[in-house]
């Protein structure tokens, strides 16, 4: 019997070797895609020679792999590293050390944001194996001419008796999307999952998944990605936008091994109950016709550098930052010339400071002072509102002058030790959300962390001690996620960290469009009403905050 079922499974393989062969006599194969294959693996000793021989066989010249070794107890890292070079693989495979164990889908949404945009992502589990050396070229093929955004193809469950064992059947469940469920976008509600297999999806439609639909709310994961059900976590947003860029494989592409560290053998009933909650009361991802929708559907805003809004208290000590932010300009600009990006004053134009405003405002004429209107005809929440849609820039660095004050002898030495400025106060830039950025360019890189991430603010006045129940907690214990970069996100409904609603202030990133909404929640007419009611200024629970961790 056992002999039989193998002779079954050997044949179905057999079968799909020779359709790629017959296919490719037929018409000359397209030019390869760049291929990254990404494996999160957990001890997997057993299976991880295997598994990558698999992918350094494949029939296909453009790949590379991004292996991830999350915190393995037993030898898979060291084993992995072996291999590795042994197989003179070196210079494709990039090998990641997690400190502590991040389950799959944080590994993956970390490794899909270290590739292009256009790079074609697959996804195998550090346990299986592709099914045949041609599974890479066959996904080149599906992909080849930009229609197909996201594509699934069969599998098998291996080794045979233990797909009896568990009741499963050999052959898997991947299935052509039932053609009502793509018209009403009912993948998170459908009566059966057709979408397990080996997956493969353009990097750029990935990247359009908001982090904040992929946290945990609840139990001991809050604050964490889903630590289960990635696959689903994944595939729904990703078909929702899709829709008709979507195509099952029915070829058997992945041989599925079935382990004692399978997520359905080892998760709990009230973790499977609260990931799938998380995941099925999401909101629906808007339909995208062509990859040009995804940043106006989502409302990313181009990175054109940073405005300064900077809430004066003192006039004294307003001037001590116009004044350095001046050097800075004219140190950094190649031009020796003052930078045109914007720089807005907010302060209290009472009687006893208002000659020294005025005077302010007339030495810093490309600065633009606010003050309440003594009249209460124009709310000063009104003022800075009309002043934001008047800029150019799509994002705003919030400063106090309060900083001065707090430094024992120079204010210099802040920012020395923080590149922030060099970015703020240079020439307005268009870089790509996702481009690289240079160290030395902090504010942009800062901008293009909020947009890739769709927070919706990064606060520099908190890092990861402000998480932690106690001084001792381990990170990995603390309710947020750490980024590439060392960039921390944290979702509000999960925690509230010390000082958070002082933070809502200064010193903070904003984009412009998302403080113009929120003036106009909270009309004021004096900078101390403005400023408490900021700070308690409700935000949508789902969404998410940045710091640095460190």
């Amino acid at each position: 019997m056992k002999k039989r079922i193998v002779s079954i499974v050997a044949l179905l393989a057999q079968v799909c070797i020779s359709q790629h062969t017959i296919c490719s006599a037929l018409y000359e194969e397209p030019d390869e895609l760049p291929i990254t294959v990404i494996i999160p693996s957990y001890n997997n000793e057993l299976y991880c020679k295997d598994n990558l021989a698999s992918v350094f066989k494949q029939h296909y010249g453009n790949f590379r792999v991004i292996y991830i070794n999350d915190a393995s107890t037993d030898g898979t890292g060291s084993l992995v590293e072996q291999y590795v070079h042994e197989s003179g693989m070196s210079d494709r495979v990039t090998i990641i050390h997690n400190e502590y164990n991040r389950k799959a889908l944080m590994n993956i949404y970390q490794a899909v944001h270290l590739c292009d945009d256009n790079d074609l992502i697959v996804v195998l589990d550090g346990d299986d194996q592709f099914a045949h050396e041609y599974v890479l070229k066959k996904f080149n093929r599906v992909h080849a001419d930009g229609n197909i955004w996201l594509s699934y193809a069969q599998y098998i469950n291996w080794p045979p008796m233990a797909a009896l064992q568990n009741k499963i059947p050999i052959l898997g469940y991947a299935a052509q999307t039932p053609q009502d469920i793509i018209d009403a976008k009912n993948y998170r509600w459908c009566y059966q999952w057709f979408w397990s297999g080996l997956r493969a999806f353009r990097a750029w439609c990935f990247k359009c998944i908001k982090i904040e639909s992929l946290i945990v709310d609840a139990g001991p994961c809050k604050g964490k990605l889903l630590p289960i059900m990635y696959d689903a976590a994944i595939m729904w947003p990703m078909m929702e936008m899709g829709g008709t860029h979507t195509q099952f494989i029915p070829d058997i592409f992945l041989t599925r091994t079935i382990t004692p560290l399978n997520d359905f053998q080892v998760s709990s009933d009230d973790l499977k109950k609260t990931v799938r909650r998380v995941l099925r009361n999401q909101k629906v991802y808007p339909t995208l016709h062509n990859r040009d929708d995804a940043a106006v559907v989502h409302d990313r805003q181009e990175n054109r550098g940073s405005a300064v809004l900077l809430i004066s208290h003192s006039p004294d000590h307003t001037r001590h930052l116009l004044d350095f932010m001046h050097t800075q300009t004219v140190k950094k600009s190649r031009s020796k010339t003052p930078s045109s990006s914007s720089c807005c004053v907010l302060c209290n134009a009472n009687t006893d400071d208002a000659a020294a405003y005025a005077a302010l405002a007339q030495q810093y004429s490309t600065a633009t002072f606010l003050g309440a209107d003594t009249k209460g005809n124009n709310l000063l929440s009104g003022q800075l509102s009309a002043y934001l849609q008047s800029i150019p820039e799509n994002h705003v660095v919030v400063l106090s002058d309060a900083i001065v004050s707090e430094l024992e002898e120079s204010f210099d030495g802040l920012f020395d030790a923080n590149d922030d400025f060099d970015g703020m106060l240079g020439e307005p830039t268009t870089k790509s959300v996702d481009a690289p950025v240079d160290s030395h360019d902090a504010l942009y890189g800062s901008i293009n962390e909020l947009e890739r991430t769709y927070a919706y603010a990064l606060y520099f006045g908190l890092n990861s001690d402000d998480f932690a129940q106690h001084s001792d907690q381990p990170e990995a214990q603390r309710p947020f996620e750490l980024l590439n970069g060392g960039l921390g996100v944290w979702q509000f409904k999960c925690c509230t960290p010390a000082h958070w609603q002082e933070q809502n202030v200064a010193p903070v990133l904003y984009r412009v469009s998302d403080l113009v909404k929120l003036f106009k929640r909270i009309p004021s007419n004096s900078l101390d009403q403005l400023i408490d009611q900021w700070k308690h200024a409700a935000v949508e629970p789902e969404r998410v905050g940045l710091f640095y961790a460190q």
